[in-house]
């Protein structure tokens, strides 16, 4: 019920974009091209904190900025900088404070369905995390990262995106493991 209090007008907002009516994109030539653009999104730290922990507040606002490159109608790579904001959990000795960083490299394979472009994909992040509080530390990984979502082009050189990412096992036994989920919008400028 709580992800759908953060998630639900996210969704609905997103929706109104993609429905608003606009100009109709020309998606026939848009293979062979660079893109770059901007994610805002929420976050949530899940299976953060154990079974001792008193409250966990896992959620938070994530920003991020992506470049990628279109090779066909089915086939794209795509690096990403990703903030996740702070997660907190509080026990009977203290607080826990921590948040990550990701560097994201991911294959997506996707189809125009006219002005729409549903994709999967999936890749790998390479993460930086930090705790404070009871758990002081920091520690640097590996992790896989897969998704769905979908593109909606305005225009042929601009899009808006809505997707959806998880992200497995960041952490270590210094600062926690968590696994993350986010949900993102995001615009795109292709060249």
């Amino acid at each position: 019920m709580n992800n759908l209090k953060i998630y639900g007008p996210m969704i609905l907002y997103s929706s109104l974009i993609l429905f608003f009516p606009t100009a109709f994109a020309d998606t026939n030539n848009v293979s062979n091209n660079w893109y770059v653009g901007l994610d805002i999104g929420k976050g949530s730290y899940t299976n953060a904190g154990d079974e001792h922990a008193l409250s966990v507040d896992q959620d938070h606002w994530a920003f991020g900025t992506h470049v990628g490159y279109q090779f066909n109608r089915y086939l794209s790579t795509e690096v990403a900088y990703q903030y996740f904001g702070e997660g907190n959990a509080s026990y009977p000795l203290g607080n826990i404070k921590g948040n990550f960083q990701q560097l994201v490299l991911k294959g997506i394979i996707g189809n125009y369905l006219n002005d729409f472009y549903p994709f999967l994909s999936a890749g790998v992040a390479a993460w930086s995390g930090k705790s404070k509080g009871l758990r002081e530390g920091t520690a640097t990984g590996f992790s896989p990262v897969y998704g769905a979502g979908i593109r909606y082009y305005i225009i042929s050189r601009l899009n808006i995106k809505l997707e959806y990412q998880r992200t497995e096992s960041m952490g270590n036994n210094d600062i926690g493991h968590t696994d993350h989920q986010l949900v993102s919008m995001g615009v795109s400028w292709v060249f």
